[in-house]
């Protein structure tokens, strides 16, 4: 009777501890997911070095401290933030959100109207992962550099109403994944690349009031989802590319095709193609 009456108080003390340890397992559990949660926040990973060295170039060679006093840089790389983590300070500048992992990346530049004044850095196609490029209305100066072409995520491209001189480079053809190119008021000279005609899925292409010349590519017609061409107020000789009747109207929103065109204020001569005149702007 007794060794019986030990193997049932033994059982119990047992299943006594079993649960202890249970609900003990169960309150570990449940506070190292409450302080992940606490932290999660500050577990990002910082801003890839070579993504912070672009940025600290374009800052320099565009005398960062003499942009718009709402604009915060200065206070951000004085107090060694990041810029991917800090939009108080780098303000325009969007990173990939990736967690605990690799370095992240900038995917987009916006800073448009600051006050800009200087070259883009050599540096800029280290930016991998950069997807929207929008600098408009600011003082940029110098070429585009070569690098430009290796930003091979690049969507929009948007440099229009700065001082950029020399050419587009003719590399813009392996940028396939850009939509929008806005390169209006600028000094940009020589001709315009036959590349754009490779780009499966640009949209937009906006030329005007530069000095480019030569004649008008007619390899313009081979991007299948060209829907805005114009290359007004430039040196452009010679007539309007006979393939350019090949060019479809866009009809509605659901189909691809051209829908306007402005070639004012070149040098052009002969007879436009019939799809030219059915165009809303010649």
């Amino acid at each position: 009777g007794y060794n019986t009456v030990g193997r049932d108080e033994d059982s119990v003390m047992t299943t006594a501890m079993q649960r202890s340890n249970s609900s003990g397992l169960i309150f570990l559990v449940y506070l190292n997911a409450v302080i992940l949660l606490l932290f999660l926040p500050l577990c990002y990973a910082p801003i890839a070095p070579t993504d912070k060295e672009v940025l600290v170039a374009l800052y320099n060679l565009t005398i960062g401290s003499q942009w718009r006093q709402s604009f915060a840089w200065t206070q951000g790389w004085e107090l060694n933030m990041d810029p991917c983590d800090d939009s108080d300070y780098f303000k325009g500048v969007t990173c990939s959100g990736t967690l605990l992992g690799s370095n992240r990346k900038v995917t987009s530049l916006l800073l448009a109207d600051l006050g800009l004044n200087g070259s883009l850095p050599w540096n800029l196609g280290n930016l991998t992962s950069l997807k929207s490029l929008y600098m408009t209305r600011n003082a940029l100066q110098g070429e585009l550099p070569p690098s430009l072409c290796a930003l091979s995520e690049l969507q929009n491209l948007n440099l229009a109403l700065n001082k950029l001189n020399g050419v587009i480079p003719s590399c813009i053809g392996q940028m396939q994944n850009l939509t929008s190119v806005d390169l209006r008021s600028n000094r940009l000279t020589g001709g315009i690349p036959s590349s754009f005609g490779s780009l499966p899925l640009l949209q937009n292409l906006f030329l005007s009031d530069n000095r480019l010349n030569g004649s008008i590519p007619g390899e313009l017609v081979n991007a299948p989802r060209l829907e805005m061409l114009f290359l007004s107020y430039n040196n452009l000789t010679g007539t309007i590319p006979a393939s350019f009747a090949q060019f479809q109207i866009k009809q509605s929103a659901a189909m691809p095709g051209l829908k306007s065109m402005d070639l004012h204020g070149n040098n052009l001569e002969g007879t436009f193609p019939e799809v030219v005149a059915e165009l809303s702007a010649v």
